[in-house]
């Protein structure tokens, strides 16, 4: 019963994670007639970013409060960039080329962040980590 326990606790946030950007994918379709898949996109490098702001992956360590604020901001201006440059000019287009468009910035959004932080690409941030870890 303990382990039941454990599992379910662990596996609430996953899942709320998970309805949180199902909701935000419907909600999208609903109000603009879009499917939204750069949700997951915007999720993701939200994510990335708290998480390098916590653990000083580009600079400076910031608090949780401050690396929340900062974070919410970042989204909030990706989320505008996507607005502004896919789908007010396909304004009039058709339905599956705003949902390849929706895709692209998803794809787009996904290379930058495995370019950035892989563990073993050869950008400057995972020569950085490899040199951080390198010293200790």
């Amino acid at each position: 019963m303990h382990n039941l326990l454990i599992f379910f606790l662990l596996g609430v946030g996953d899942g709320a994670l998970i309805s949180g950007v199902g909701l935000g994918v419907v909600l999208s379709y609903r109000g603009s007639g879009l499917i939204n898949l750069s949700v997951g996109a915007i999720a993701m490098m939200s994510g990335y970013c708290f998480w390098s702001l916590k653990s000083g992956f580009f600079g400076p360590v910031l608090g949780t409060a401050a690396a929340l604020v900062v974070t919410y901001v970042f989204a909030a201006l990706l989320a505008v960039v996507f607005e502004l440059l896919v789908v007010v000019p396909l304004r009039e287009a058709s339905p599956l080329a705003k949902l390849v468009a929706s895709l692209g910035f998803l794809i787009a959004a996904m290379a930058s962040v495995t370019r950035c932080c892989s563990a073993t690409g050869s950008s400057t941030c995972s020569a950085r980590r490899s040199s951080s870890t390198a010293s200790t």
